[in-house]
């Protein structure tokens, strides 16, 4: 992810690393639980991190301060999505979430948990 002469670099090392575009100089550090393998999201300002350990993290994107974080029961491989006010995930057991981008809300998962 990459804006406003930034970057935002996942690592196996379980964090992510802000860095400047142009020299390569290291700002914030981000430390997840879990190794992080995909991309993060930039959307809004806000930074959306999938993580192994099965949490989606949101920062802010300029200072890395924690914002909230989504258990979603399931290691996450592959880069949220966001589309409008929703964040989009799958993770490695089967589901599928649409949350509320600004506050972590679910707004519905597939398949529909069990009553």
């Amino acid at each position: 992810a990459a804006s406003g002469g930034r970057i935002y670099v996942p690592s196996l090392d379980r964090r992510v690393y802000q860095l400047d575009a142009a020299t390569g100089a290291r700002g914030w550090t981000f430390e997840a639980g879990g190794a992080v393998r995909a991309s993060p999201t930039l959307a809004n300002g806000i930074l959306y991190v999938a993580s192994e350990d099965q949490n989606l993290y949101v920062l802010d994107a300029a200072t890395g301060n924690r914002l909230w974080t989504f258990d979603a029961e399931g290691a996450i491989l592959s880069s949220p999505q966001v589309v409008g006010d929703r964040v989009y995930l799958a993770t490695s057991n089967g589901k599928v979430f649409a949350l509320d981008a600004a506050t972590g809300n679910p707004r519905w998962e597939y398949p529909q948990p069990s009553k």
